[in-house]
């Protein structure tokens, strides 16, 4: 097997980013790679699922159990603060994976909304326009055991916003 070049997954950034080669370690060697979004093939189900390393450092396959993603929605008329979206037992670690806030057409002012696990923000817009919102996705964040996912926003005048965030449980 003939090493592989792993070319960036995102185009631009400010890190960096430089094409890494992963050895096949049939010459006794491996390689260190920095950032990099990994995939591998199902031959079973016929597809690409994401594979990943724990934070013990393990090799995780993100499909059906543990360390999958999952996906919480909510939609909210009123101002939110500190609303749980996710209660996380004390002994998991919620990881956040990605979110997606909009913003509904109907609202007649700007509003924020932010996303956070405990008290630390994860995903954060100060003053969506009617019909905006924002999404991050390709993250891994996580902090603290029983950390809960929680949503702050602002009135959102004459409509609503909507939240769907990304995440995976670890167990610790």
């Amino acid at each position: 097997m003939a090493d592989k070049v792993l070319n960036p997954a995102l185009k631009t950034d400010t890190g960096a980013l430089e094409a890494e080669r992963a050895r096949d370690e049939s010459d006794g060697t491996y390689s260190q790679v920095r950032r990099s979004r990994l995939e591998v093939w199902d031959a079973t189900n016929s597809t690409w699922i994401k594979a990943r390393a724990n934070t013990k450092g393990a090799l995780v396959v993100d499909r059906g159990g543990a360390g999958a993603d999952s996906a919480i929605s909510a939609t909210y008329t009123s101002a939110q603060s500190a609303t749980v979206l996710l209660a996380v037992a004390s002994t998991s670690i919620v990881h956040f994976t990605g979110a997606l806030v909009a913003l509904s057409n109907a609202a007649s002012v700007t509003a924020g909304a932010y996303v956070s696990i405990g008290s630390n923000i994860v995903a954060r817009h100060p003053g969506m326009p009617a019909g905006g919102g924002y999404a991050i996705s390709d993250v891994d964040v996580a902090y603290a055991a029983g950390d809960d996912l929680v949503v702050d926003c602002d009135v959102p005048t004459g409509g609503s916003i909507s939240v769907t965030v990304y995440y995976w449980l670890e167990a610790v």
